[in-house]
């Protein structure tokens, strides 16, 4: 590196010395959001930590394999219920093609283990088609979007499907988990707090509760069930009103869980992390 000449030098040094010092700048902390979504307030109550590290803080969240696959999965279950609802029935490879164009190659382990997964969703596919021609579903509405207030907690989101017939609405969530066993659906449903916001969402939109709630499981075909009772809904208003209560206040501690800290992106850096 070139010293500077001694005039330039000397220049600097007088500018150094007119100027006064620096203040530290404190900026000020980002306010809480007055609008959740459902899985912002859904991470602060498994982990408050890692709701800190990614929406207060801001980090980055590295690509995962299952959000790849499940919004693939997603993506061409809706195209498919709209194609349906504009009267056309999609064959399977166009289904197929659907899924192909929603990929993304982000998060895999390996090249084999992204044509492994690509393949297990071919065949989740291609079963839910099938289930779909032998019963074709009352739908009458796709990605459903919602926003709910919880005593001045508003909640926005979207539901995954909806079918109404002349016993009632029913709300889907799709899921790309692997659930094998129908008790294990069932007690999937009934935990869901996802389904309890949307049973109230859709209360909040019509008046009355959905007939039942349930969740797809599109690999193994399962369907879980579960009917609004009055109990869930208010435990479930109270986690909700709980969490944001908590946002407001900057209670971020951390809640280290083995299983849990296992899937969490931030695990390496957060040193409460359990895994």
């Amino acid at each position: 590196m070139h010293k500077p000449v001694p005039a330039i030098a000397a220049g600097l040094d007088l500018i150094s010395a007119a100027a006064p010092a620096a203040e530290p700048v404190h900026l000020p902390d980002p306010l809480p959001p007055t609008t959740f979504s459902f899985s912002q307030l859904e991470e602060y109550l498994d982990c408050p930590e890692r709701y800190r590290l990614r929406h207060v803080v801001g980090l980055p969240t590295p690509a995962h394999h299952s959000l790849s696959y499940g919004r693939a999965l997603h993506a061409a279950v809706a195209w498919f219920h709209l194609q349906v609802a504009h009267g056309a029935m999609p064959s399977e490879a166009a289904l197929i093609d659907e899924f192909r164009r929603a990929w993304l190659p982000e998060g895999f382990l390996s090249r084999e283990h992204e044509a492994a997964r690509f393949a297990a969703g071919i065949r989740s596919l291609a079963q839910f088609r099938a289930s779909q021609l032998q019963q074709p579903a009352p739908v009458v509405a796709v990605e459903r979007p919602f926003e709910l207030d919880l005593g001045g907690v508003r909640i926005r989101g979207r539901m995954d499907r909806l079918d109404r017939d002349e016993s009632g609405a029913v709300i889907i969530d799709y899921k790309s988990s692997d659930v094998r066993a129908q008790k294990r659906a069932d007690e999937k449903a009934r935990e869901s707090l996802q389904l309890q916001v949307y049973a109230m969402a859709y209360q909040h939109q019509t008046g009355e509760l959905p007939r039942e709630m349930q969740l797809h499981f599109l690999d193994s075909g399962l369907i879980g069930h579960v009917a609004p009772q009055p109990a869930r809904l208010e435990r479930a208003r109270d986690a909700l009103a709980g969490a944001a209560a908590g946002i407001y206040a900057g209670e971020f501690a951390a809640r280290p869980n083995p299983v849990a800290c296992g899937y969490c992106p931030f695990r390496q850096l957060c040193p409460s992390s359990a895994a």
